[in-house]
């Protein structure tokens, strides 16, 4: 895959895209783009947790004797204790060093570090930090490999990757958000001015009255439901389009809730 970007409302969106739908073969040999920004993060993440955890140093990483190893859970912990303070350029410069393979499968995501560099990496030994780890031969391989369950599901025109251990990160929907932030903007006015209709927001705000109206019924959903979608915690399948194109939206929560797909 090639790192490739598009602009959408003047926001630059970042993907891995397959090289079949570089050069134009992808009806072909098929294709997918995914969206970079997730799976770095997830990688990220990925790598920060195993810094956390001394057994896993101890089975990917060992040393040539108790001290060294001890030393080495240390500087590892504290690495992920200091791992927020890094700037995004220090995390791609470690990234790039010791990140040898990332392979999305259909149902996990496997990541290959080099096992020596990332070994000196907590020796403290400086020289290879920047130089990329590049994709070694079979016969020359030393990997320590990582798995994170998850999975790619297609969204409308979008790929988005689903952590299946519940663990996945909040992403707010920036679509879905915007349609609430409407919605109640249009309430707050309502309520301020009892004098004004729907029909008189719409034209105000440059819309048709059933848009309006649509918009409105959102302000019908259960709290709950609210604090899901700004905080990102929605399911993969619940897009702005399906949220306002849903016009029987029942009233009661719970059916509200099965309906949008979070019971």
């Amino acid at each position: 895959m090639t790192p490739s970007h598009a602009t959408k409302k003047g926001t630059r969106c970042r993907y891995y895209i397959s090289r079949p739908l570089v050069d134009g073969t992808a009806k072909d040999a098929g294709g997918q783009r995914i969206p970079a920004v997730a799976l770095e993060a997830l990688v990220t993440r990925c790598i920060r947790d195993w810094l956390t955890d001394a057994s896993a140093i101890l089975d990917g990483c060992p040393a040539s004797d108790a001290t060294q190893q001890k030393r080495r859970i240390e500087r590892a912990k504290q690495h992920a204790a200091t791992w927020h303070e890094l700037r995004a350029g220090d995390i791609r410069t470690l990234m790039l060093s010791i990140v040898a393979r990332i392979q999305v499968h259909a149902d996990r995501i496997k990541v290959s570090l080099d096992r020596d560099r990332l070994a000196r990496w907590l020796d403290g030994e400086p020289g290879e930090v920047g130089t990329p780890a590049g994709f070694p031969s079979d016969a020359d391989r030393n990997l320590l490999t990582l798995t994170i369950p998850a999975r790619l599901k297609r969204v409308g025109k979008e790929m988005r990757i689903v952590v299946e251990d519940g663990s996945e990160s909040a992403n707010p929907d920036a679509s879905l958000v915007r349609v609430l932030v409407r919605a109640y903007a249009i309430r707050d006015r309502l309520l301020q001015d009892r004098s004004l209709t729907l029909e008189d927001i719409a034209k105000s705000e440059g819309m048709v009255a059933s848009y309006a109206t649509r918009l409105f019924r959102l302000t019908l959903l259960a709290p709950d439901l609210v604090g899901a979608i700004i905080n990102g915690k929605h399911p993969p399948e619940l897009t702005a389009r399906k949220l306002m194109d849903d016009t029987r939206l029942p009233l009661d929560w719970n059916e509200q809730r099965r309906a949008l797909g979070f019971a």
